[in-house]
Order: structure tokens, then C-alpha cells, then sequence
């Protein structure tokens, strides 16, 4: 598992401390290539989308959760999805 993020390196790791991740959180800074590529990118504010993919051992997406305010569901919805596999 593994997290990314338009912030700067400095940011995610206080974020990752905070929450105490047990899982890397990469940037995405300061171009915004990952979003880009995912189509998640909104480059006239600098944000992406509240966004996490399943993907299995072999590069396929298998579940989407796009919920931008609810931030347990994607968690708990990735642990519950990942129960099913």
C-alpha cells in the first residue's frame, strides 16, 4: 500500500506522522505528473481529486473510491474491497 499527494515532501511526512501511516506517502510535487496521468489533476487550483484505486499484484485496477469530503470511507472501503479478492 502506498499513498501520493500533490504536497511537498515536508507536508506528507507531518501528515503521515500525524496519522501514523504505516506506508509510504509519496509526493506528487511540485508537478502534479501522477494526477496528470490518472486524470485527477486540477492544475488551475493545484489539487487533485480525493481519489484511492485498488490495484492488484498485476498492475489492475480493481475498485475506485471517489468520496472528497468522507475520508474514512476510503480506508475502510479499500480494507473492506481487499477482504473480497
Amino acid at each position: 500500500m502506498l499513498g501520493v499527494s500533490v504536497d511537498s515532501p515536508f507536508a506528507n511526512g507531518a501528515y503521515a506522522l500525524e496519522l501514523g501511516l504505516s506506508f509510504p506517502l509519496l509526493g506528487d510535487f511540485p508537478w502534479g505528473r501522477t494526477g496528470k496521468a490518472w486524470g485527477i489533476l486540477n492544475e488551475e487550483r493545484g489539487i487533485t481529486a480525493r481519489m484511492t484505486y485498488v490495484i492488484d499484484g498485476e498492475g489492475i485496477v480493481r475498485h475506485i473510491i471517489d468520496s472528497p469530503r468522507d475520508f474514512n470511507s476510503h480506508p475502510e472501503g479499500a480494507l473492506e474491497f481487499i477482504k473480497t479478492m
